[in-house]
């Protein structure tokens, strides 16, 4: 499981490992550190990740790896309503 932080002040992107079970440990717990996002790395004229495109239910694509957006606490939820 991974958590994305978005902070909306920038548009800049961060995304971490959640440990899961006791004990566990992740080697490498920061998948990526805060900044923008191109939203597809074969087009980087595409732009760039914003609010509107993050989802619950849909997925982004972080270098290569499609990483889907399961769910959001209370305050973002507000935010989008």
């Amino acid at each position: 499981f991974y958590t994305l932080k978005y902070f909306l002040a920038d548009d800049t992107i961060e995304i971490l490992t959640v440990n899961t079970g006791p004990g566990a440990q992740e080697p490498f717990p920061q998948i990526m550190k805060r900044a923008r996002l191109v939203k597809d790395m074969e087009d980087p004229s595409a732009g760039y990740v914003e609010a509107g495109d993050l989802k619950c239910g849909e997925y982004i694509n972080c270098w290569g790896r499609k990483l889907l957006l399961l769910k959001c606490d209370d305050y973002t939820k507000k935010y989008y309503e």
